[in-house]
């Protein structure tokens, strides 16, 4: 399949740059695959928009304020940002600008905190892998969250003034670069309110990284290849699924890609936790749910493309160009669509 065919118009000014005033404000489109009717309407009547007794499944990760500014051995400071935990004391990060760093370089953390050194560099990616030496009795997270920025997208030019808002507010597990955007919709309101219909919220983890985003260059879209993502699923979860999968259900509700892709890998897998790659591209057969909360993506990115594999393309095409037409707004800050 060619790249051109999830290709789309997208008026700029439709690309939000600041959260709806309340979360659960933002609009929601609303796709029935049975019927294909197409209905508008807001996020917090989403109770009533999906019925009573789904298991709806979120992801819990925390986006860590990634971008960090650190001190050459020659004084300069030069901008680092967090790709994801590679193991032990060894991360993968991106170095801007990089054309000088080198193996066995040693860079200064702010607050007097320690060193990173530069063990190895990877040219597809042009990231690096460090190890962070503490000077003090601090993890590497807590110096990112004490010393580093809010890694929000580059599309968003407006300064976000809360950080919280990007920020889902039931995030609890470090380690995203980016927030799991269709979970910026939920209060604690409406995730009570879900609760007292009947329906299961469980959580998985996945933390969100440059692979996600990373956009497809390849003219054939199956040569595209996903970069490698953590993801855990807890004990409680995982039986949960498990009796789920064993039933067949068929009202379980993926909040955003990331978990969909997620309950992807386990249903392929088994493993309640590790890596996942999973590219899901049309003709895809899909192993727990079709059913997904998700906002509005970019054109030939490979989130778009994962909506294709659910309604076909020409079928999201005609959504998209409704969301066009109504003026929807687009990526992370911007409206929601659930497909049941």
């Amino acid at each position: 399949m060619k790249l051109e065919s999830f290709n789309f118009y997208l008026p700029p000014e439709l690309i939000a740059q600041s959260p709806a005033e309340k979360r659960d404000n933002s609009r929601l489109l609303v796709y029935h695959t049975n019927t294909q009717k197409i209905e508008d309407t807001v996020f917090s009547v989403l109770p009533n928009v999906i019925g009573r007794g789904n298991l709806i499944v979120f992801n819990n990760t925390k986006v860590i304020p990634a971008r960090m500014y650190v001190n050459k051995p020659t004084g300069g400071k030069i901008e680092l940002l967090y790709i994801n935990h590679h193991k032990d004391e060894l991360y993968n990060v991106l170095i801007k600008p990089s054309s000088r760093i080198k193996t066995g370089m040693a860079l200064t953390l702010p607050g007097d905190t320690g060193t990173v050194t530069i063990i190895e560099r990877n040219t597809e990616l042009n990231s690096f892998i460090i190890r962070y030496t503490p000077k003090k009795d601090v993890t590497m997270f807590k110096v990112f969250e004490t010393y580093g920025e809010m890694p929000v997208p580059p599309y968003i030019k407006t300064k976000l003034i809360d950080q919280e808002r990007y920020q889902t507010v039931y995030a609890e597990s470090p380690g995203a670069i980016a927030a799991p955007t269709a979970g910026l919709h939920f209060t604690r309101e409406l995730l009570g309110t879900l609760k007292s219909g009947d329906n299961i919220l469980a959580n998985i983890t996945l933390h969100v990284g440059i692979g996600t985003f990373r956009p497809v260059t390849s003219e054939m879209i199956e040569s595209h290849k996903m970069l490698d993502e953590y993801y855990s699923i807890n004990t409680n979860t995982a039986e949960i699924l498990n009796t789920a999968i064993t039933q067949e259900m068929n009202n379980i509700i993926a909040v955003g890609t990331t978990v969909m892709r997620t309950l992807e890998t386990y249903k392929e897998t088994g493993k309640n936790e590790g890596w996942t790659n999973k590219y899901i591209y049309p003709g895809y057969k899909f192993g727990i749910t079709k059913k997904i909360i998700t906002n509005f993506h970019l054109p030939k990115s490979t989130l778009f493309i994962l909506i294709c594999s659910i309604t076909g393309i020409d079928e999201a095409q005609r959504i998209y160009a409704h969301a066009v037409k109504q003026k929807y707004r687009f990526y992370s800050f911007g409206d929601a669509m659930i497909i049941l």
